[in-house]
């Protein structure tokens, strides 16, 4: 249950998110007029996009995740369930999958702001519970510092460590936040509550996977925490046990993602290429300043480690540990820097304490400010990874109506982006990380538009079914093939690029358009 001392300034600042996460994208959808039509996407769009994908896959019937952004996407597996079911949802309210998206963005949204809420309760004095609010709700770092100098750091880079960034991208940051959150939050060793966490557990485990495994490193680091000289093994066993409701409800679905991309190769594949390593060290300590400097400053005189301080230290002791998920490790840790500035900020009464809140504040917001105001550019030119044209959407359109679902599209990197999450089709390169071998194929779409073919890009170009190409293709250096089209759509169309899938052979198209050098 939720302990407000200003019932007013939550539901305010709660309504001041929503509203914040909302604007922008309603105003780049105005915006897009009669000759665009809107991604959806306004932030980190290729992972928008295999998003949308994945609910593609949903919205057309899947419950296994199939590679979307590769030429042979493989028998797949139950991963990214929380997207086909979205999917789904989609298809039986017949609600546009971009709709979709966003509803549950902002319903993920009113739950971690719920969550932060109840959080903020269980650990915080009554004192510091609106300033941590305010700060988690709509604070991010000090990283606007180094934009002047061609710098993009971790607080626009990161949106998952910062409550307001995660609600702003897509629906599994801020709900898988909200339901970390709920976890962490001490309950009474019931059986109803128990069964609770177990529940709550899984749909973490599945919503995100790598939140459930934030959760058990902080719940077990305060169970070790907590231990004396002389040890304490009650207080220790205590502690554990309140973890197996966790272990039993998220860690076999854990343990099943680990296996299910250890045996499929091509998902093993696209794992590999799924790496994020930190940051250098100057860059995080901008991106959670001002407030992890108020942490350092609440440490003072403390003897038992609170949950706060044990998730702060876990997240940034293992973002620099030598693992392949390093920037993983910072999902949601401006929560606690959050509670931990706030209390070091009540030590202050009176107007010092108001205007060290203030040059907080003042300090936190221009990251997101910066980020919100971007789309106020978009009038005078639609970026185009964010926009199709109209004729680019006409032709997905049609892709979609006319062609067979295992088919696969080839057109330039940049619209290649949009074919899975629009089309349902498959695309020759799409993604750094989940198009397999993403650096070879790219290079050999990019051969292909530009003429200068090598024997060692045709296997990447002979699943191809159909040939895009429109404005982005020709800026490559694109030519079209001299028979008429499939479908055409003022300047763009769509032509039949078929090749034996068992034979490595030059495809009929660029023989005439695109000679291959000799070997």
């Amino acid at each position: 249950m939720l302990r407000r001392e200003s019932p007013r300034f939550f539901y305010f600042i709660g309504a001041l998110v929503l509203l914040l996460a909302s604007l922008p994208y309603l105003y780049a959808w105005r915006v897009a007029g009669e000759m665009h039509v809107f991604s959806g996407l306004l932030y980190n769009p290729l992972d928008g996009a295999s998003y949308l994908a994945k609910m593609r896959q949903g919205w057309e019937g899947a419950w296994r995740y199939r590679l979307a952004f590769t030429a042979e996407p493989g028998e797949g597996a139950f991963l990214f369930l929380y997207y086909l079911f979205l999917g789904h949802l989609a298809r039986f309210l017949h609600l546009p999958i971009p709709l979709t998206y966003h509803l549950a963005r902002l319903a993920g949204t009113a739950a971690l702001l719920y969550a932060l809420d109840a959080f903020y309760a269980a650990y915080l004095p009554p004192r510091a519970r609106k300033t941590a609010f305010a700060f988690a709700a709509l604070g991010s770092g000090m990283g606007w510092l180094a934009l002047p100098f061609g710098l993009i750091p971790t607080d626009f880079s990161v949106p998952e460590a910062y409550p307001f960034l995660s609600a702003y991208v897509n629906p599994h940051f801020p709900l898988g936040l909200a339901l970390a959150l709920l976890l962490l939050i001490p309950r009474p060793p019931e059986k109803k509550e128990m069964l609770l966490d177990g529940w709550i557990s899984l749909l973490l485990a599945v919503i995100s996977p790598f939140g459930m495994v934030l959760v058990l490193l902080v719940r077990g680091g305060l169970a070790l925490g907590r231990v004396r000289v002389p040890p304490r093994w009650s207080a220790l066993e205590e502690g554990f046990r309140s973890l197996l409701p966790l272990v039993a409800g998220g860690l076999p679905y854990l343990l099943y993602t680990q296996w299910a991309v250890r045996a499929d190769p091509l998902l093993a594949a696209w794992n590999a290429q799924n790496l994020t390593p930190a940051a250098p060290w100057w860059d995080v300590l901008l991106a959670f300043s001002p407030l992890l400097p108020l942490a350092l400053w609440s440490l003072r005189g403390r003897e038992r480690p609170s949950l706060l301080w044990v998730w702060v230290t876990a997240a940034f002791l293992l973002l620099y540990a030598p693992l392949s998920l390093q920037r993983r490790f910072l999902m949601g840790v401006y929560v606690p820097l959050a509670g931990l500035g706030a209390l070091a900020l009540t030590a202050w009464d009176g107007a010092r304490r108001r205007l060290a809140v203030a040059l907080a504040g003042a300090l936190a917001a221009p990251t997101v400010l910066l980020i919100l105001l971007t789309v106020l550019s978009f009038p005078a030119a639609p970026p185009p990874e964010l926009y199709l044209t109209r004729a680019e959407a006409d032709v997905l359109n049609w892709i979609a109506a006319n062609t067979p679902p295992e088919s696969v599209v080839l057109a330039s990197p940049q619209l290649s982006v949009f074919i899975p999450a629009f089309a349902g089709r498959g695309v020759v390169y799409g993604h750094p990380f989940e198009t397999v071998e993403a650096e070879a194929a790219e290079a050999a779409v990019l051969h292909f538009f530009a003429g200068s073919l090598t024997p060692a890009d045709l296997p990447y170009l002979v699943p191809a079914d159909y040939l895009l190409i429109g404005p982005r293709e020709r800026a490559l250096g694109a030519h079209p093939p001299p028979s008429p089209p499939l479908c055409r759509r003022a300047d763009v169309a769509l032509w039949p690029y078929s090749v034996p899938r068992t034979a490595y052979s030059v495809p009929r198209y660029p023989i005439t358009q695109f000679p291959i050098p000799a070997p």
